[in-house]
């Protein structure tokens, strides 16, 4: 998220620098992460990354396409976002819902050659976070000849026009805004998911912290069951193996820690 434009509300900034890092709003440091671990319906769970205070975070993708096509995206939000593509705001949920996956569906089109979707998604007292965003062909199918890519791409052409096809406002829930209760209710379910990878991830480190090494093990493996791609506990299970001399382990976990943030 490198340059100034991070701080702009739309669009997102240019140039971008994925290696860089920039201060955030709490004083701390933040950059770019890889997140490969979207669950079996496209969510992109982002609630165990999240602060405990109101957040934003950005992500992108660039689609490749041989020929200028258009094309379906079917989004969903728990949380408010902006969807945008070539720098186009296709759609915004300015105030927190829970909007299922598919409940907004936009079409747009693609230019031949790279396009770039980007997502900036937060919160204000929702306590989960994550997104969804598909892109089909116009029946709805698999985008066939497609190429995804996360590393920078050139865009072949900015704004892309677009129109709503869709938008099921049974299946975007406003309601808990109107009733802290409600709010309530949900933040203490998600303090009491003993399953969350945040809680996991912190028992782990507990627990090779008081050098209960295999305790440290068996939840540092629930907590990549959840969440496969958590550079941190791979890199905590390459250091519990290699306190237990378990050498060839230790690096093959620390590698794929590296592999997946190599400034981890």
């Amino acid at each position: 998220m490198g340059g100034s434009g991070v701080l702009r509300r739309t669009p997102p900034e240019d140039p971008r620098d994925t290696s860089s890092t920039f201060e955030n709003l709490w004083g701390g440091l933040t950059r770019w992460h890889p997140y490969r671990g979207a669950d079996l319906l496209g969510w992109v769970n982002l609630t165990d990354h999240a602060p405990d205070v109101p957040c934003v975070f950005v992500a992108r993708t660039y689609v490749y396409v041989p020929t200028t096509r258009k094309v379906r995206l079917e989004l969903g939000v728990s949380g408010a976002a902006r969807f945008f593509v070539n720098d186009s705001l296709l759609i915004g949920f300015d105030d927190d819902v829970f909007a299922r996956s598919g409940s907004t569906v936009a079409a747009c089109t693609l230019w031949q050659g790279w396009n770039k979707i980007h997502v900036r998604v937060g919160r204000d007292v929702m306590p989960f976070l994550s997104f969804a965003l598909r892109v089909a062909d116009e029946s709805g199918s698999i985008l066939a000849g497609a190429t995804f890519s996360s590393e920078p791409q050139t865009v072949t052409k900015q704004h892309a026009p677009f129109e709503i096809l869709t938008r099921n406002t049974a299946a975007i829930d406003t309601t808990f805004q109107r009733d802290p209760r409600i709010v309530r209710m949900l933040r203490q379910a998600v303090a009491s998911d003993s399953l969350s990878a945040g809680r996991l991830r912190q028992a782990a480190w507990a627990a090779h912290g008081e050098k209960s090494l295999d305790t440290a093990l068996l939840l540092t493996r629930s907590a990549l069951s959840v969440m496969q791609e958590d550079a941190s506990m791979w890199l905590l299970k390459g250091l519990i193996h290699n306190a237990k001399g378990e050498a060839d382990s230790a690096a093959s976990a620390i590698d794929r820690s590296l592999e997946i943030d190599p400034g981890n």
